[in-house]
């Protein structure tokens, strides 16, 4: 039995998954910003983009996701920002 997404955690949709706002998280190279997909075919949560550098710890990538920070300029950054903090993705107009 497949689960569901959560709503409130992954409020954007994308046509194969729903992802999450901007968070702090967690890879072997460090600490990053990023979301989330919960994969709507699989049913299960996966990385989905690394929006930022790499921080040295996790206190210095809460203080930028805080404050705003530099996109990066890479094919991961899916959502094509250039600089500071980032907005929601648009979400379709339901009439």
């Amino acid at each position: 039995m497949k689960l569901g997404a959560d709503r409130e955690l992954f409020p954007h949709e994308g046509e194969d998954c729903y992802y999450s706002g901007l968070k702090v998280m967690r890879s072997p190279a460090g600490w990053y910003l990023g979301r989330t997909c919960w994969d709507k075919e699989d049913g299960f949560e996966e990385p989905y983009s690394r929006e930022s550098d790499y921080f040295g710890t996790e206190e210095q990538a809460k203080t930028k996701l805080a404050s705003g920070f530099e996109i990066r300029d890479c094919i991961e950054n899916k959502h094509g920002y250039t600089t500071g903090a980032l907005p929601p993705p648009p979400q379709p107009r339901h009439n």
